[in-house]
């Protein structure tokens, strides 16, 4: 920094506050250091402003437990959004994985009480999620990818209930009306907010829910494809079409009805949630809800930025729109009364 100053023809704290973006400096001044800071080739170190302020000027982000590579997509644009946010001030990302969903609250507290990180950013928020109270107790700062369990959360995400419904009205529109529901762990929130979608698409047309139609199970390929097996090989009415709530579902579903000859897109449609990359290249390529998760998480880290700063938030909770886009595999050939033309 002396030499940048020396360099620049300021003094060391003209030139601190110009490289740091900080204090009452010209333009003028400020653009003399910064060329200074480029010749010479220097960067502020983040580990002594972390001594200095007592921050690891990082923040911790972790995965969710368990989950596919396709499932775990969306949380790496997520991850790139944060990144570019919070990059600005001079922060990065640690990301971790805990081994099961019970061992995530030990993650956390680990990750706190090393001071690695200053904050955490929290993926896949459960009913009655156990992190949040720890955290509160340990008055760790985080911010969540999903709903919180009070108004006053820090959390952002897509409208799940939204999507939901935009997917359902999709396939109403196409005639459907025998349309399965093929549902995750219904501890998580986007499971609870996208069945609430379902339902409210359905209602809205008059549409009964017929229970047969029904299936839960885990957010990956295999148990989409297993679920939607089983409401295929029922032996009652079989659906013309699914709303998957996640892609990774749906994507199991198309090989679930693809072993029983039906063909995704003729003899029944698949729709589902999230548009993670491959949705776009599966066989048939997948109509899907997408939710923007690199906006979510530039949204998350400059939440998560305001929060460490102190910052008045006006908006704690912000919820994102979602996008219905439609391909192939739900068909677009004219229904009538829910039977394939």
């Amino acid at each position: 920094m002396r030499d940048v100053a020396r360099l620049a023809g300021v003094s060391i704290a003209t030139a601190s506050y110009a490289v740091n973006d900080r204090g009452q400096v010209s333009s003028l001044t400020r653009r003399r250091v910064q060329e200074a800071a480029r010749l010479l080739n220097y960067h502020p170190s983040h580990a002594a402003r972390g001594l200095r302020g007592r921050r690891a000027q990082t923040v911790g982000l972790i995965l969710p437990s368990g989950r596919t590579r396709v499932e775990h997509a969306p949380f790496l644009e997520v991850l790139g959004g944060v990144n570019q946010a919070i990059a600005t001030a001079g922060f990065d990302v640690l990301l971790a994985h805990s081994a099961s969903e019970a061992d995530e609250v030990a993650v956390c507290k680990r990750l706190i009480l090393s001071g690695k990180v200053d904050a955490l950013i929290l993926v896949r928020s459960r009913v009655a999620d156990p992190r949040f109270v720890e955290l509160r107790a340990q008055r760790i700062p985080f911010v969540v990818y999903g709903r919180g369990d009070t108004p006053a959360t820090h959390a952002v995400e897509v409208d799940n209930i939204a999507g939901a419904r935009l997917a359902v009205e999709h396939l109403l529109r196409l005639g459907h009306r025998r349309i399965a529901y093929l549902g995750g762990p219904p501890d998580l929130t986007l499971s609870v907010d996208r069945w609430q979608g379902f339902l409210q698409g359905l209602g809205a047309a008059g549409v009964e829910v017929d229970r047969r139609l029904i299936g839960q199970g885990e957010l990956t390929v295999d148990s989409g494809e297993a679920v939607f097996g089983q409401l295929l090989d029922g032996g009652g009415p079989r659906p013309t079409a699914a709303f998957a709530a996640t892609d990774a579902i749906a994507l199991g579903a198309l090989r679930a009805a693809r072993a029983r000859r039906l063909e995704p897109g003729r003899d029944v449609a698949l729709v589902g949630f999230d548009d993670v990359p491959s949705a776009a290249f599966a066989e048939p390529p997948l109509t899907t809800i997408r939710q923007h998760p690199h906006a979510v998480g530039m949204a998350l880290g400059r939440l998560v930025l305001d929060q460490l700063a102190g910052h008045p938030i006006v908006q704690p909770y912000r919820r994102l729109e979602p996008e219905l886009v439609v391909r192939a595999s739900c068909g677009s050939a004219a229904r009538n009364g829910g039977k394939l033309a």
